[in-house]
């Protein structure tokens, strides 16, 4: 099954992949990681995108489409994702959306629904470790990592300013493939509002009936 996962930062889309991926095998795939394999396997495009980004530049569309094409195929040969995947991070644009349905064909989208405010209040708590990248909420009272030992951290960008930039451009890039992906009926809906147990459960339902 090819998957997005579809939602604002902060809304749960990380903790939600760690537990489809147990049960389903569907690997969690983020842009990141395709970025980083290519870049690091020294391809072309994977070449072309650092030079980009160690100018402190956007990589553009057609980079990013390229990237994400080739990587992500050359992991389906390899049967790295013999169950499919869950695509977190891309597309993040309309037109990224529209080139990668002109590639591969998407089963499911799933859009985590949450209010702004609650997006606010859980990026003010959460916290990760530096090295194996566990989450953690500001309540726990580690500062080491309770699996690796590494120190827990706050991103730079989870700064209350800086998240709420984040969601400026969320809304104003993002909300046109809300409409996008429900034209072609493969839009779900979850309510990221609700404590993540029971946003476990209806992602189960739900996967359970495709």
């Amino acid at each position: 099954m090819k998957i997005i996962l579809l939602g604002a930062p902060g809304c749960g889309k990380g903790t939600q992949a760690v537990k489809i991926q147990n049960k389903f095998g569907i690997k969690h795939v983020s842009s990141g990681d395709l970025f980083r394999a290519a870049i690091s396997s020294g391809t072309p495009i994977g070449n072309l995108a650092k030079e980009y980004m160690n100018k402190g530049q956007l990589v553009p569309d057609n980079v990013t489409i390229e990237l994400v094409k080739n990587t992500l195929q050359a992991k389906i040969e390899d049967g790295s994702l013999e169950n499919g995947f869950m695509l977190d991070g891309f597309p993040r644009t309309l037109d990224q959306a529209k080139e990668l349905q002109k590639f591969m064909d998407i089963d499911l989208v799933l859009y985590f629904e949450i209010s702004n405010d609650k997006v606010l209040e859980r990026i003010a708590k959460r916290k990760f470790c530096s090295k194996c990248k566990e989450n953690y909420v500001a309540g726990d009272d580690f500062t080491t990592c309770t699996k690796c030992g590494g120190k827990i951290v706050r991103r730079d960008d989870d700064d209350p300013e800086v998240a709420k930039k984040r969601l400026e451009v969320y809304e104003k890039q993002t909300f046109p493939l809300i409409e996008y992906y429900k034209e072609l009926g493969i839009l779900k809906t979850i309510n990221a509002d609700q404590p993540q147990e029971k946003v476990e459960q209806d992602i189960n339902v739900l996967l359970g009936e495709v």
